[in-house]
């Protein structure tokens, strides 16, 4: 049974990569990921928990460089939980903080915030209740794209009004392929989002991709057409995909997908048909602890533990 990933660390070159768990996602995958069918996740039953949901991995990607800098891209989905029962959807928020704490930082230790996009589950930990930005001392960058489509329409799936003052005077928004410090680069994947940006992380001959949202999952880079239900544009999102998937397959690339279950570093098997992926780059990481079945309908709950 697949369990979301817990912390686990990574590294490219001298640059090192840690996901700092925030908690997890449980959903329905046909309807999730449209275009799959039962029998397709018939065969790929190690992704799903034992009543046939897929549990996806949330929160941030810590990024150090070796001149001190610390990176964090996306910021995770917040102290909460969120229950959608009828719509098959569980959000369990709440332990982002506490996983930065167990890599030895804390929140004024983070020079640069970088959002893949503004989806609720990437922007959680941004502001604080009263307004203000959780990591005080860092740059916060984003695509021109995301913020003006989110700044003039925020809504339930997005940014609420507490992070949009919070980021407004101090917000970097950046155009086209942005490097943001040597090293890590801002690289636009639109079609999940408006303003959707994946990441580059290069030090010596390899590298990582960091995909943010543009792969929810490994076995959509077997199947990029496969699109994902929150896909603003899926005909974008789809030719974001197909061109991701090259780029996987290039020699000393590392694969990183924020939200896939059980391992989120991972390399791209050459030559296979479909593509295939591997998580045998990096040690097994410790699963995140998932609580207990949630009651029926729409409900909040505290956040995880």
């Amino acid at each position: 049974m697949v369990a979301p990933a817990g912390l686990s660390s990574y590294e490219i070159g001298d640059i090192r990569l840690t996901l700092l768990p925030d908690g997890y996602h449980r959903c329905d995958p046909v309807q999730t990921f449209v275009g799959s069918s039962e029998a397709d996740w018939a065969e790929h039953a190690h992704l799903l928990d034992e009543r046939g949901r897929i549990v996806m991995t949330m929160g941030a990607l810590l990024v150090e460089f070796p001149d001190g800098t610390r990176a964090l891209l996306d910021t995770g989905f917040g102290n909460r939980t969120i229950v959608l029962a009828d719509m098959g959807l569980e959000f369990w928020g709440g332990r982002l903080l506490k996983s930065l704490t167990a890599a030895g930082l804390a929140a004024d230790d983070i020079d640069v915030v970088a959002f893949s996009h503004m989806h609720i589950d990437h922007v959680g930990w941004t502001a604080t209740d009263a307004a203000a930005l959780t990591f005080a001392n860092a740059r916060h960058v984003l695509a021109r794209e995301e913020w003006d489509h989110w700044s003039a329409q925020p809504d339930a799936g997005g940014p609420g009004a507490r992070e949009i003052d919070a980021l407004r005077p101090r917000v970097e928004l950046v155009d086209g392929e942005t490097s943001i410090v040597p090293g890590l680069r801002m690289v636009p994947t639109f079609g999940h989002t408006p303003g959707h940006c994946s990441f580059l992380v290069e030090s010596g001959p390899g590298r990582a991709v960091v995909l943010g949202d543009a792969v929810h999952c490994p076995l959509q880079i077997s199947h990029p057409e496969w699109a994902f239900s929150a896909d603003a544009n899926p005909d974008q999102a789809r030719l974001t995909r197909e061109h991701l998937v090259r780029e996987l397959e290039a020699p000393n690339t590392t694969v990183v997908g924020p939200h896939f279950p059980g391992a989120v570093f991972g390399r791209v098997l050459p030559g296979t048909k479909p593509v295939q992926v591997a998580f045998d780059v990096a040690p097994a990481a410790p699963p995140q602890i998932v609580a207990g079945e949630a009651p029926a309908g729409e409900i909040f709950l505290p956040p995880l533990d």
